[in-house]
């Protein structure tokens, strides 16, 4: 689902139950084609809810947006009511409104990431992809595996941000923020 003053779904949704079937939709997410304009969340919200076509144990909403919204909370509160579990949210970037973004996320009050109904931040686009990876870890449950003797500075970094975000949630036992595998002390 992809939104700006109107909503188009992208990918139909899909049970992605094989190796087949996961490679079928990386292929429709990466043929997506941003649209500019405005930033309709609660549209979003609303188109999404209307999605759901089969039942799961959990059904979860992501928002991810660069912008503010031009509507209210409403939206959210709708789509809790017809059967959805959880509303999370990205924000990218300097543009976005992290109060009206903890207003939307389900259940509330808003919580730290990684918990339900969490906001996080990308400080870029540069940073979106590293954000929404963790992210989808969270929800999934799934620690992030990291195999290593010695990483790069930059990597190292990220490792000890990731541990003050998560407030070391997704990190390697015995390992802290100052006690990594990493060549750049």
């Amino acid at each position: 689902m992809q939104f700006s003053s109107g909503v188009r779904v992208e990918v139909s949704p899909t049970l992605i139950d094989s190796q087949a079937t996961a490679n079928a939709v990386a292929v429709q997410v990466r043929a997506i084609r941003q649209l500019s304009g405005g930033t309709n969340i609660p549209a979003a919200i609303d188109a999404c809810t209307q999605q759901f076509r089969f039942t799961t144990d959990k059904q979860v909403i992501d928002v991810s947006t660069d912008g503010q919204s031009s509507g209210s909370s409403s939206a959210s509160n709708r789509a809790i009511a017809a059967g959805v579990d959880v509303i999370n949210a990205l924000g990218v970037g300097s543009g976005i409104n992290v109060g009206e973004l903890r207003s939307l996320v389900r259940p509330q009050p808003a919580s730290e990431f990684p918990k339900k109904g969490f906001v996080h931040i990308a400080p870029s686009f540069n940073e979106y992809a590293k954000a929404i990876k963790s992210k989808i870890a969270a929800e999934t449950g799934q620690l992030l595996a990291i195999e290593c003797t010695q990483l790069p500075q930059v990597e190292c970094k990220g490792l000890v941000e990731l541990y003050y975000r998560t407030k070391g949630y997704y990190w390697k036992e015995g390992w802290s923020a100052d006690q990594t595998h990493c060549d750049w002390k």
